[in-house]
Formats: structure tokens, sequence, C-alpha cells
């Protein structure tokens, strides 16, 4: 069944206005975007939840080398986006900014001010922290503001179970309002908020989160990143079946000063629809659980496609809201 952009407008402004949900600090025409976890039943795993994922955010206004988002984390936040990609460097002068190989981007100040103002007005959502590389020797400072500003709201295992096995039976009602963080690549301090993550070739030991990358793979032409790269991703993952698992859906320029604009323009399309087709993919929908795209917020048409995979994975509460991609916003 299918329903209007209209009907479904009208529906999930009544069920917010019925449960409470509404939040009168945002946007009513993207309300749903804002809560959508809300609509996601409770006893649902984190790994089998269909989420989508920021690359390398924070890096808008950065030279066109290296942008790979065009909106800020705040922006992102509000659209729907819950798992960013962050990369912190200490810069000489000490400040803390998100950066991608020599550009700088966002403070991360502003970051985890945009962060925490979301966390202040939303219980529903779980967002997802991937700490991927530090620079500069930026480790024990992002550690420190976690510690100072963020510790009610990361999600900590004080529990006898190994790291592993606490993330693979933890469900959304325990992590709504909560914040996961990851942290890696090939180090992890020692803190019971920190989950190690893998690296790129998934060669650590007691990791949480796996998301390959195979820089040849990802240099390649749309159609063939599609045919080769991802059917490995999927298959390296079934074999352990341990923890989240993003799906690194972007392509890399084939240039040291290619654009990941162009590159994305370029396979854009096929992506989509490769993400609309995993709902007939009984081998590997299962698994679908973070999807990370490059200029994600660029029309609501990827927040979609990923969004309405949790339908038929059997996560929805009301599940007419997710039938069907819903029209793209100008």
């Amino acid at each position: 069944m299918k329903r209007s952009l209209t009907a479904i407008i009208i529906v999930l402004i009544m069920i917010f206005s019925l449960t409470g949900c509404v939040n009168e600090n945002a946007d009513p025409d993207v309300e749903f975007y804002y809560s959508w976890m809300d609509l996601i039943k409770d006893d649902t795993l984190i790994k089998d939840i269909v989420i989508p994922g920021s690359h390398d955010a924070g890096t808008m206004g950065m030279i066109y080398a290296a942008q790979t988002q065009s909106a800020t984390i705040q922006k992102q936040l509000k659209d729907g986006v819950r798992y960013f990609d962050i990369r912190i460097e200490k810069k000489s002068n000490m400040e803390l900014v998100i950066y991608h190989s020599v550009a700088k981007g966002q403070s991360f100040k502003t970051v985890c001010d945009d962060i925490l103002r979301f966390m202040e007005t939303n219980s529903t959502e779980l967002v997802i922290l991937d700490f991927q590389h530090f620079k500069g020797d930026s480790m024990e400072d992002v550690a420190a503001i976690i510690e100072k500003d963020f510790i009610e709201y990361v999600i900590t295992n004080d529990t006898d179970m190994t790291d592993t096995e606490f993330i693979d039976r933890l469900t959304l009602k325990d992590c709504r309002g909560k914040i996961f963080v990851t942290w890696g690549s090939d180090t992890c301090i020692e803190r019971s908020w920190a989950f190690r993550r893998n690296n790129d070739n998934s060669t650590l030991p007691d990791t949480v989160l796996e998301s390959y990358y195979t820089g040849s793979l990802h240099r390649s032409d749309s159609e063939d990143f599609i045919a080769d790269a991802i059917p490995r991703y999927f298959a390296n993952y079934v074999l352990k079946d341990e923890g989240l698992f993003v799906l690194q859906c972007q392509l890399t320029a084939k240039f040291i000063l290619g654009s990941p604009k162009a590159r994305e323009e370029s396979h854009n399309a096929n992506m989509t629809r490769y993400i609309q087709s995993l709902k007939d993919n009984e081998a590997d929908l299962p698994y679908v659980n973070i999807l990370m795209r490059d200029f994600i917020t660029e029309g609501f048409i990827k927040i979609d496609t990923i969004l309405e995979l949790n339908y038929y994975k059997g996560n929805v509460k009301e599940d007419a809201l997710f039938l069907g991609s819903l029209e793209s916003r100008k």
C-alpha cells in the first residue's frame, strides 16, 4: 500500500501529537526525521536497526577535494542521520577540529554543542559517534571532553560480558536518549564508554564495529564497486556476525585532488537503486545495519531509502509510515 506524501505527513503529525513526541524546537516539516527511532520497536537489537550514516561528517566548508558532506552535523541530526564518522585533529593553537586529509573543518566544540542540544531535546534516539582517527595527539583531549560533557549520555559496559557480547545484546530500549562511542582504529583508551572499533581490514581482536574499506575498490567506477566491493564486505561480516556493521557506500576520488562531489554524482543513482533492492535480498537484508554515504542530506531520497529498510526487517511499530520512499525535498 502506498500513501501520498501529504497523507503520510498528516498521519505523522497525529501520531506525534498523541504520543507527546512533538519537539517544539524542531521544524514541523522534518519532525519525522528528527525522531524516526520513536517508530522503531523497543526490543529491536541495535545491530538490526537500519541507520543512516555520515561519511567524514563535519567536512562542510572544506575545499572541494576534502568535502564529503554539505550540511553541518546539527542539520544531519535533524534530518535523520544517527551514525557519524568523526576524525579529530589538534591544531598548533590546541584547538580541536574535524579533519579530512590535510583539510580542517568544523570546530569540535561546535559539533559537541550541536550533539548535546539534540540529546537534551530528544529522548527517543540513539546517536553513534565513531571516532575513526586522531591526529596531533588529540585522543586524550577528546576523551576529556566526553567525560566532562557527555558522561550522562554515553553507554558504558558495566557488566561481566565482553564488549562484543554486550553490544550484541543491546536493544533500542536500552539505548534511547544515549550515545554509543566507538574508538580506534588501532588504539583504544581504557574507558568503559570507549568501545574498540576494527580497522579497515578487520585485523584487530575484541572489536564491536566492522567498517571494511579497500581503497582500490572504492576508487573503481560505480557499477564495479557495487558488483565487487559490497558482496565482499557482506561476506566478511557474515563470517564474523558480531557487533555493528557499517557498509561504506561512498566512492573515493581516483586522484589526490579529485572531487568527492563529482564521484558521488556519478554514483548516487546506482547506489540508491542498490539500497532499494536490499528489501528483496533475503541473504543480505538480515545483516544490513549502518549505511554510510557521502552528501547524505542532499534531498531526502538517501535517508528515505535507508530508513524504509526497517519496515522490511520488521523493525517498525507503524509499518505504513515506512512503506515506499517519501518524495525528495527541494
